[in-house]
């Protein structure tokens, strides 16, 4: 199984952004300019474009936070504040790896 912890790293070294999540500051990847997700509703597939940050699930787990915890709270960067709405697992669902904070405007 690939070192996703390695690899991410030397991303994050690369791209990423210095943000603060609530009193806590963090590395994200800015993605604000929209991920496409796709949702099933009723067999369907509906695909659509949300403004987003990545952050290591690493990070995460370093600061004592937690999934769960996110929603609702502010991430600043980029003199932006934005609100989580919603969190999504990347690259796959139950793997260390990264996640996609999905975000709103305030």
């Amino acid at each position: 199984m690939p070192d996703y912890a390695a690899m991410l790293d030397s991303i994050y070294d690369a791209l990423g952004v210095a943000a603060r999540l609530d009193d806590v500051v963090v590395t994200i990847i800015d993605k604000t300019e929209g991920v496409s997700l796709e949702s099933a509703n009723g067999g369907f597939q509906f695909g659509a474009a949300k403004p987003a940050a990545c952050i290591r699930v690493s990070e995460l787990d370093d600061n004592g936070m937690e999934r769960d915890g996110l929603k609702g709270l502010t991430l600043s960067f980029n003199d932006n504040n934005w609100k989580i709405t919603s969190t999504q697992p990347k690259p796959k669902p139950g793997t260390k790896g990264e996640l996609y904070l999905l975000l709103q405007n305030v």
